[in-house]
């Protein structure tokens, strides 16, 4: 047996490839990963054989095992290019073509006209080529360039940039499997391994790839494996010293010193101290492991044990804001980012956005393509595989560029919660070195699992909080309500009675009479539109009120509604104009339920207008909408009352006691334009207020 660099190395590359068949046993079963495994075990058969073979093994002769490693050589093109196909296309549609030649040269090699002999004269190796080796390796260089190609235009269309650089490592080392071999038709050359030697570099390559670039999700398990590998290295090479130690120094030092005689109790002393290194290869085996794992993957170690309290470290957040803030930092932690943009979503509104952008334009639309595209694909992505920034709303030119700049190292990361998306958080890191760690992203992905029902049931507390607080709200808005209207109520029927004793009173002049029954009639119309108010509003709330829909005249419509306001505009000598764009217009609609819905915005405009005011109302039809906009050059709206402008008792408010009104009329407004269809808002205008509503055609 010949023990040298010549047996060390594929010895050394058939390790490599076992660890390859070991993690790939452990990975998903898809007919990629059964190819790539086929592909390894070929190469594990031809580094064996070559082993035995320049081991000069007494186990059958080195020609014997020269054709046994061929065999496998002679193969492994073949399963590369199937390989190839099944990344690339799927499929292999030249089986049949792979088999024959397969088949057709093994029979050039049991024959021999591949190698003719392989023995050993001493310690040289000889060697010598046969009559048909070209034809040989000609047929397996044309399908392992075949092959190559195949994954070469593979790696161009390829989305996944972790996949894509492992990739791009697995070609390489096929190209330098490739010149090795081709060496390997020297005789000179041939004596030597140098085909197994670009083997091993081809085997270190697709580890590297593997384990580095997550061609295979198998990261973790190597660390481990690294850790375990170095583990039982460093423990024996210190329990061979400690042993080495024991017998040639500390054991002859006691024995010279004290005088002992160990020679009848031999046996006794060798199994004691067998006993000794056993427990002390086993202390020594565990604090090696524990140190290594605290040094070797210091941060990664770290990030674990982070992850695995996260639970605990969550339960504690009592709200959105201090939930927002640990993912945030979790985050950054993970990722080593220099800038994060965080958006908590339930349904419609975003209900926290992180302190780093409360002052920007860089917003994310609940509705954007982004959302729909994390709804479909579950885990975080970069930036650069899809074109983000054009899907965001509000964004400014800067932060337009900031994205297009840093796409490459741009993270986008979605927590869910069964198919609903909570949380969207984008992240800049400082270096592109984090690109080379994809574990990174299996840890966001086990952090955003533990935390997702979390988030979820602090947005259900977040959403109950809120709704006691807007039902505290409502019911001290109806009881002002109430007490306003009982009281104005009181004042109506007050009115009347008193007018109505003073019209019948004989001490009361003819000509102080005269505008008594005028009062009287408007105070009982304005107590009348508040009763019906009132009906209808409860109408709406229980769902009572039905639409007769039928075909109006635009035109038609909003002249009957000009003619019915002309005695309250004059009260207060207001004038109320018509604009429409196209008076041939109709629509499918409800007319009793349009007109009250005119009315109450006409009356709404009448209450907040001086004398003198001016009230437009006009109509336009735009892509099968129908708008109606009724304008006013009243005193604007606050600010912080527009949104709830439309909401039951709006107006209830002290310190707009002195306006008519009960805030009924817009709430039956917003839910009459609904019912409909449409929709309604209210907005200031450089002088007065609008209503804008629209209807849809059909």
């Amino acid at each position: 047996m010949i023990t040298d660099i010549t047996s060390i190395v594929p010895l050394l590359t058939s390790i490599c490839f076992f660890i390859i068949f070991v993690v790939l046993l452990r990975t998903e079963k898809n007919r990629t990963n059964r190819a790539l495994t086929y592909y390894i075990l070929a190469n594990i058969v031809w580094s064996f054989g070559s082993f035995m073979m320049h081991l000069n093994s007494p186990i059958f002769t080195p020609l014997f095992w020269n054709r046994f490693m061929v065999s496998a050589l002679l193969l492994i093109p073949m399963l590369y290019y199937d390989f190839a196909c099944k990344y690339a296309l799927k499929q292999n549609k030249l089986v049949i073509f792979n088999t024959l030649a397969y088949f057709f040269l093994e029979i050039l090699n049991i024959s021999g006209l591949i190698v003719s002999q392989a023995e050993f004269n001493g310690n040289s190796f000889i060697y010598e080529p046969g009559r048909l080796i070209l034809v040989a390796y000609g047929v397996d260089y044309a399908i392992m360039i075949l092959s190559a190609i195949t994954l070469l235009l593979s790696y161009r269309k390829e989305e996944d940039l972790f996949r894509k650089i492992g990739l791009k490592y697995v070609i390489i080392g096929s190209f330098i499997l490739m010149a090795g071999t081709l060496a390997n038709l020297s005789p000179i050359l041939g004596a030597y391994p140098i085909d197994i030697l670009s083997n091993l570099i081809n085997s270190l390559l697709i580890l590297y790839a593997i384990f580095r670039f997550k061609f295979i999700k198998t990261r973790r398990f190597a660390r481990k494996l690294t850790t375990y590998i170095l583990a039982i290295f460093l423990t024996v090479v210190i329990t061979v010293l400690i042993t080495y130690i024991s017998i040639f120094i500390i054991i002859p030092f006691i024995e010279n010193t004290f005088k002992l005689n160990t020679i009848n109790n031999n046996l006794f002393h060798k199994l004691l101290f067998i006993s000794i290194i056993v427990v002390v290869t086993t202390l020594i085996y565990e604090q090696v492991k524990k140190n290594l794992e605290k040094n070797l993957f210091k941060k990664h170690a770290s990030i674990e044990k982070s992850i695995k309290s996260s639970i605990e470290r969550y339960l504690t957040c009592d709200n959105i804001n201090s939930f927002a803030e640990l993912f945030s930092n979790d985050l950054k932690f993970i990722t080593g980012c220099d800038c994060l943009y965080l958006f908590l979503y339930d349904r419609l509104k975003n209900l926290y956005i992180n302190p780093d952008i409360k002052n920007s334009s860089f917003q994310v639309s609940t509705r954007s393509m982004l959302i729909e595209y994390f709804k479909s694909n579950n885990k975080p992505i970069f930036s650069s595989y899809i074109d983000i920034y054009p899907e965001f709303t509000g964004v400014t030119h800067e932060e337009q560029e900031f994205i297009e700049k840093n796409k490459k190292i741009g993270l986008i990361i979605p927590l869910f919660h069964k198919e609903e998306i909570l949380c969207l958080a984008f992240l800049r890191v400082k270096e592109e070195s984090f690109i080379e760690d994809p574990e990174i992203l299996d840890y966001i992905n086990e952090l955003t699992l533990n935390i997702s029902i979390i988030l979820k049931n602090l947005m259900l507390l977040e959403n109950l909080s809120q709704a006691n607080k807007e039902i505290s709200e409502i019911k001290e808005k109806r009881d002002l309500f109430f007490a306003k209207m009982l009281h104005d109520i009181r004042n109506y029927i007050t009115v009347i009675t008193e007018a109505t004793k003073l019209t019948f009173s004989d001490g009361v002049k003819d000509s102080d009479k005269k505008n008594l029954p005028d009062l009287i009639l408007r105070q009982s119309n304005e107590l009348v539109l508040l009763l019906n108010n009132l009906m209808e509003l409860s109408r709406i709330e229980f769902k009572g009120i039905t639409l007769d829909k039928r075909i109006i005249n635009i035109e038609t419509l909003l002249e009957e509604v000009l003619e019915a306001n002309l005695v309250r505009v004059n009260d207060k000598n207001i004038k109320l104009n018509l604009k429409i764009d196209d008076d041939s217009s109709s629509f499918y609609a409800d007319p009793l339920r349009l007109k009250e819905v005119f009315d109450n915005l006409i009356i709404n405009s009448i209450n907040y207008l001086k004398n003198d005011g001016v009230i437009e109302i006009s109509y336009y039809k735009s892509e099968n909408k129908h708008y109606f906009s009724v304008k006013n050059n009243g005193p604007k709206i606050p600010e912080n009352s527009l949104e709830q402008i439309f909401s039951p008792f709006a107006s209830s408010n002290k310190k707009q006691h002195t306006i008519p009104g009960f805030g009924i009329g817009l709430s039956i407004v917003e839910e009459i334009v609904k019912l409909h269809g449409g929709e309604i808002i209210a907005r200031n205008l450089d002088q007065g207020v609008e209503f804008l509503f629209y209807i849809p055609s059909n």
